[in-house]
């Protein structure tokens, strides 16, 4: 997870300069955003992902994003991508390889489709029923309920890093723009 000064200060350089996946973070989210809806996701259920995205590459929506402290230096061994794969990462680069794939913004987005519906077994019955009955199911949650859900079952955060607020508040207004 990002955090400080100096990591926001790298974020807004590298939003207003076009560096990161994508040619810069609104393109980049664009493309995230695109994404989802092709695979069928419904706009709650997007917002709420996409919310997600925003707070764990601190707004980059970059998919090289390294975690980094709160002194803007990365985490040895720690998170990366757009959903901060820490505990994760193993399970992705061997799909990675058994896929074929290479890292990329729709290899990131794929993974965690397969592992929400299953298809990658990463989370425990209970979990893959919980996200799809908040993902998939019209009607059964608002955009910020979908992004709390989704940061407890999918990104499991450290205690206390949760930001719960930031995801809330981006997915309302994630939300408005779709």
């Amino acid at each position: 997870m990002a955090g400080g000064l100096e990591d926001l200060m790298k974020q807004i350089v590298a939003a207003f300069s076009g560096s990161g996946s994508g040619g810069g973070a609104s393109n980049s989210k664009q493309q995230i955003i695109d994404y989802l809806k092709d695979k069928g996701y419904p706009k709650e259920a997007i917002a709420g992902i996409v919310a997600n995205i925003d707070v764990e590459t601190g707004g980059t929506f970059d998919y090289k994003q390294k975690q980094l402290d709160d002194k803007g230096k990365v985490v040895k061994d720690g998170g990366e991508g757009l959903f901060q794969f820490d505990f994760m990462k193993p399970h992705y680069k061997t799909w990675r390889k058994n896929n074929k794939k290479k890292d990329s913004i729709e290899s990131q987005i794929d993974f965690m489709d397969e592992v929400v519906k299953g298809k990658v077994d990463m989370l425990g019955g209970t979990e893959k029923a919980i996200l799809n009955e908040f993902l998939f199911k019209p009607g059964h949650g608002r955009a910020e309920d979908i992004a709390g859900v989704f940061t407890s079952v999918f990104e499991k955060p450290e205690k206390g890093k949760e930001h719960f607020d930031r995801r809330k508040a981006s997915a309302i207004d994630i939300y408005k723009t779709l």
